[in-house]
Formats: C-alpha cells, sequence, structure tokens
C-alpha cells in the first residue's frame, strides 16, 4: 500500500545552477510529493523535477538554549521539523553532536506524551545539513585516534552506543509516529552514509555522493545503520 506524503511549505531552498530530483528509499513504501516542484522528462526519458516558485514563508521556531551543533526549525503548518547538522570542529558524527541529536529524541519524545504539547507534534523530520557540498563524513577519525591512544575503551563502547542509538531511532522513528527523512545535499560518506540509511526516506540532490571508504584503511564498513 502506498502512502502518499504532501508538503505544503518548504524552507529550503534549492541550489542555484542545479538540478535538483528526488530519488529515496522508504520503508514501507512512501511517495513524496510537493507543490514546489514540477516534473520534467529529461532527454535520457526519466522525470526529474525542477523548481517552479520559490518556498512560501514558514513559520519557524529559534533554536531551543543548548543546541550547538544543530539548527531546528518547526514548520508548524507542514507538521515539519527540520534538523540541520553544523559541527563546530569536523564535519562528522562528533560526540558533542551525537549527544544533540539524541537528546533531540528525548525533547520529541517528551512532547509526545504531554498533554499540552501532543497536539503540536511534528509529522515529519528532515534531517540536513548546513555545511556547503558536505551532508556528513561519518566517524570522527580525529576522536577514535585520541581514545586509542590513550586506551579509553569506555569511551569508544560509549561512542559506538551513541551511533547505533540515533541510528535506531531514525529508523524507528524515534518510536513515535513521524516519518524521518534525509536530505542529502552533499557527500555522505562512511557513517554519514550509514546515517542517512537510517532514515525511512533519502532525498538526495543530483550532485550528491555516497560511499564507504572505511575499504580504504582497512576497516569494514557498517556498524550499525548498514
Amino acid at each position: 500500500m502506498t502512502t502518499s506524503i504532501r508538503w505544503t511549505s518548504n524552507p529550503t531552498e534549492p541550489r542555484s545552477g542545479q538540478k535538483v530530483h528526488a530519488s529515496q528509499v522508504a520503508r514501507p513504501r512512501i511517495r513524496t510529493e510537493s507543490p514546489l516542484w514540477s516534473p520534467r522528462r529529461s532527454d535520457l526519458g526519466r522525470i526529474v523535477r525542477e523548481p517552479t516558485a520559490q518556498p512560501p514563508h514558514v513559520a519557524t521556531v529559534a533554536t531551543p538554549v543548548g543546541y550547538e551543533e544543530l539548527d531546528l526549525i518547526n514548520d508548524a503548518d507542514g507538521k515539519t521539523l527540520w534538523c540541520y547538522m553544523r559541527p563546530h570542529v569536523r564535519p562528522s558524527f562528533t560526540p558533542s553532536l551525537l549527544r544533540e541529536l539524541i537528546e533531540v529524541r528525548r525533547m520529541l519524545q517528551g512532547a509526545a506524551y504531554s498533554t499540552a504539547r501532543a497536539q503540536a507534534m511534528p509529522r515529519y523530520f528532515v534531517g540536513g545539513s548546513r555545511l556547503p557540498r558536505i551532508y556528513n563524513l561519518g566517524g570522527d577519525l580525529t576522536y577514535f585516534a585520541q581514545k586509542i591512544r590513550a586506551q579509553d575503551y569506555a569511551g569508544l563502547r560509549r561512542y559506538a552506543h551513541d551511533c547505533v542509538n540515533v541510528g535506531y531511532h531514525m529508523w524507528t522513528g524515534f518510536d513515535l509516529p513521524i516519518v524521518t527523512i534525509a536530505l542529502v545535499q552533499g557527500d555522505a560518506l562512511g557513517g554519514g552514509f550509514e546515517g542517512a540509511l537510517s532514515f525511512n526516506v533519502i532525498v538526495a540532490e543530483k550532485s550528491a555522493k555516497f560511499g564507504l571508504p572505511e575499504i580504504l584503511f582497512n576497516l569494514f564498513p557498517g556498524m550499525g545503520a548498514y
């Protein structure tokens, strides 16, 4: 059974000079439709989508206090929570970024069981990136090296558990009636690719790149989402 999602608004603007199309991986199968895109048949006979209008005004809320590596935008009319990664140090899943993603999950779950806030719960969660041409480059290799040199096995184990925590709750929609959507507008490598795979739907720009470069330094890719 196919379920349709109609987006009534979109706070992102497509990058100028690029043709954007939506490719997706869905569990269950979901078809995304947006009034901001019109179908066009390319020279290869494939349907692609191009922008037809500027996005309408979106009611937003400021990023809550305590989030330093995430931008949260609440589209109340579209029942969508937009979450953009903006790691300060490295364009990867740093320990601090993972902790903030876990805190977003706790915030949503707390709101779902609050009588006063349940009506304002989002139906869709969109995960994107503020970094130009980079979605996420995966595991924090600098952090790995520091912990290995210090023989801090507990720290490495805690990092692994946080990665699985985030991936699992993206896959299950935070154990709530929420559809998670990865908006990939750049390179998604290693754990960044795995992170995108853990969402219910993947929407990727034509210029987006996916890969598992771990094999270049003798690691097996895949710990959670993969």
